[in-house]
């Protein structure tokens, strides 16, 4: 109930796991995950995405970690669901974009590297407030 009214100012909400989850972190967890921006303290790891007609690698996807200094290692669709409830979400999904692209370019396509492509999530919520990076 406090959850709701807090973040709903009183509306009707269908709580979900992510909000059952968040409701175990501090009211400030939305200001850290801003802090964590700024530090640059949060991630991204790459897992291979792999055709399974020949098991070869065709691409990459990017994730969000956040190793908070206090809790570990968060999960990324806790990170994502106070983002979005704190209106960072375009800011997190941006921050995503530039370092996943700019990791894909440093790899370049050496003789090793065949090309591949990368896979970046994106917040519905970033789609639709018109905010979200254009290619």
């Amino acid at each position: 109930m406090y959850l709701i009214k807090r973040h709903r100012g009183g509306r009707r909400h269908v709580v979900g796991p992510i909000d059952s989850a968040l409701h175990s972190f501090p009211q400030n967890f939305e200001q850290e995950i801003g802090e964590a921006l700024e530090k640059d303290a949060l991630s991204i790891v790459y897992q291979p995405i792999v055709r399974p007609s020949d098991n070869v690698m065709s691409g990459v996807e990017a994730l969000l970690r956040w190793d908070h200094p206090t809790r570990g290692e968060i999960a990324p669709l806790i990170i994502v669901g106070a983002a979005e409830r704190s209106l960072l979400i375009n800011l997190v999904g941006e921050w995503v974009l530039e370092q996943s692209c700019a990791a894909f370019v440093a790899w370049g396509t050496g003789e090793r590297l065949a090309p591949i492509g990368i896979a970046v999530n994106v917040s519905a919520r970033q789609l639709v407030s018109g905010d979200s990076p254009r290619s």
